[in-house]
């Protein structure tokens, strides 16, 4: 009976049955001076090697297997010695009721997600190791251009041997395309975890709107966070706007934006650290990565973030872009300066060939007087990158 329910809900038989394989192989060889906990210049090469397969059944169901290996070159001396294959990992497995155009689906298993810009809920595809859930998601759409998704994530489970406390993530998220290229976002998250006693309860609820209109494109949002995160209220807030406009026929754009997430220092009553969940920071707050794990890198004290963002296509398939961050902390109590820092980073991206793309990038940041006392780090920062992406 329930069998036949779910085909019900997903629609009529598809009668297509096929496997696609497809693979990526992702070298990238970075600097970083100063690196972290070592205080010193430090050169590695980092890699992530994928395998996947999606096989097409019947009545719309389809699955997808995804392998994964990363490992830092080096870490394994030689396979004659260390055949132990540490670095891999199953990162995607997951079966679908439904096509990914069906007005229904169900996808259950290990799978990405992404959302909003993934301001909140992304892959993190930047980090070789990226970001899958374990859950479940069903999805709804519309003629009237509205997406709507149920989803629920198992964190962490008390029941496994290498798992102490137990934690779920679990939300509704709306895309509704109002306007001809613009689209409203509405969405209610529900993190619940239980650690060492404490009891972690929140609600993080709020609204996106993204458009554009010719050479015009902009976004604005705003997020409200609620509930009780270690025996204390939490009230925390984050708000961002973005203008950008394209030149020259779209080869040069220029964008301004600012970020402001909310936080304190300590001595309220209220936790009021806004928490980005699990977003993709990389893409919000500057390539060299000092601010990718918020409120925690900001010691609960919130963050802004200034920024201008340029791209120019310098040559056909040369693409440069450049953004320059001004960050401070949003509760400065206690400080001499809230100024974390300036950073400008600057990326050159050329296809090679068809699915084989060559990228660079060099970041340089001008510590400023908080970042000492707040990230732990009372010098300028260098990061520089070489990365080769082939895919299949």
């Amino acid at each position: 009976m329930a069998t036949c329910a779910l085909l019900s809900f997903v629609g009529p038989p598809v009668s297509a049955q096929e496997v696609v394989i497809a693979g990526q192989v992702r070298p990238r060889f970075e600097v970083r001076d100063p690196m972290p906990p070592s205080g010193g210049a430090e050169s590695y090469t980092i890699g992530r090697t994928r395998l996947s397969a999606r096989i097409e059944r019947d009545r719309g169901i389809w699955g997808f297997v995804q392998l994964q290996d990363v490992r830092i070159w080096g870490e394994e001396s030689s396979t004659a010695g260390d055949f132990r294959a540490d670095g891999l990992d199953l990162h995607q497995g997951f079966i679908q009721f439904g096509s990914e155009e069906a007005a229904r689906s169900i996808r259950v298993g290990r799978f990405e997600q992404n959302y909003g810009g993934q301001r909140l809920i992304g892959a993190l595809d930047w980090a070789q190791q990226a970001r899958a859930f374990d859950g479940v998601r069903g999805r709804i759409r519309t003629e009237s251009g509205l997406t709507l998704d149920g989803f629920a994530f198992q964190l962490s489970e008390s029941t496994s041997i290498i798992r102490e406390f137990e934690s779920s993530f679990s939300g509704a998220y709306a895309a509704w395309e109002v306007v001809e290229g613009g689209t409203l976002d509405l969405f209610a998250l529900w993190l619940d975890e239980v650690r060492n006693q404490d009891l972690n309860e929140v609600l993080t609820s709020g609204l996106r709107y993204v458009g554009s209109q010719g050479p015009w494109s902009y976004r604005v949002e705003g997020t409200l966070q609620r509930g009780e995160r270690a025996d204390r209220d939490v009230r925390a807030w984050m708000m961002g706007v973005r203008a950008g406009r394209s030149f020259a026929d779209g080869r040069v754009g220029l964008a301004a934006w600012y970020d402001h997430l909310s936080g304190g220092d300590g001595t309220e009553e209220d936790d009021r650290a806004f928490d980005t969940l699990f977003g993709t920071n990389h893409k919000f707050y500057g390539y060299a990565d000092l601010f990718l794990d918020l409120p925690v890198q900001t010691a609960g004290r919130g963050f802004r973030d200034a920024a201008v963002k340029t791209r120019w296509v310098v040559a056909d398939g040369w693409t440069l872009t450049g953004d320059l961050h001004r960050f401070w902390v949003a509760d400065d109590g206690g400080l001499d300066s809230g100024h974390l820092g300036d950073e400008l980073d600057l990326v050159l991206t050329h296809p090679l060939t068809t699915g084989v793309t060559l990228s660079g990038g060099v970041s340089q940041v001008w510590a400023g007087g908080a970042l000492g006392p707040v990230r732990g780090i009372g010098e300028d920062v260098q990061f520089a990158y070489l990365m080769i992406d082939l895919s299949f």
